[in-house]
């Protein structure tokens, strides 16, 4: 019994390809070449007398290999690189923790995927833009608290002022106003 050439499983005499990997087989039947004249013998010279004929030229068919056929396709792998860790780190420090720590965290892993070529560009970027919205938050809280606490202690500093700034006219001008208005009556 024969065997695949492709994966060298046995197969029977008769079959046309492999029934473990499908390869096709080629018959090998070897078929007669039909005699053919030989190109030298036209340039021959004449003979005189009995005329011999020539042997003619026989080619005999070689087989040939049966083409290999995959039946999986095989693809190269390309290594996967791992996603820049400070980028990570930037991007949750700037959603969870402090804006700044996430700024300066998202800023130091972009440069290095840069560098090295690594993905996780994006999260540096999402980390900064988070951080940088969560520092103008804290910066536009703290300066309305501080506006509103100027503004209280301005009132509160000239109403005090006011008060302590009473003319020493004032109250004999109430007295005369009380006057004028009883007199009017």
């Amino acid at each position: 019994m024969p065997f695949c050439p492709n994966c060298g499983a046995q197969y029977d005499a008769g079959a046309r390809f492999c029934e473990d990997c499908g390869t096709p087989f080629v018959s090998t039947k070897v078929e007669p070449v039909s005699a053919s004249v030989n190109d030298e013998s036209k340039y021959a010279p004449p003979s005189y007398g009995a005329s011999q004929p020539q042997p003619a030229a026989q080619s005999v068919a070689q087989p040939q290999p049966a083409p290999s056929y995959n039946a999986q396709p095989q693809y190269q792998e390309q290594p996967q690189q791992s996603t820049d860790a400070l980028c990570i780190a930037g991007f949750i420090c700037s959603l969870l923790l402090s804006g700044l720590l996430g700024l300066i965290l998202s800023i130091a892993g972009i440069n290095r995927a840069k560098k090295s070529g690594a993905p996780g560009k994006g999260f540096g970027v999402a980390g900064i833009i988070i951080s940088i919205f969560k520092l103008l938050m804290i910066l536009i809280f703290a300066g309305s608290i501080l506006f509103v606490g100027i503004i209280a202690y301005l009132d509160e500093a000239t109403s005090a002022a006011a008060k302590s700034k009473k003319s020493k006219y004032e109250q004999p001008r109430q007295a005369i106003e009380l006057i004028i208005d009883d007199y009017e009556r």
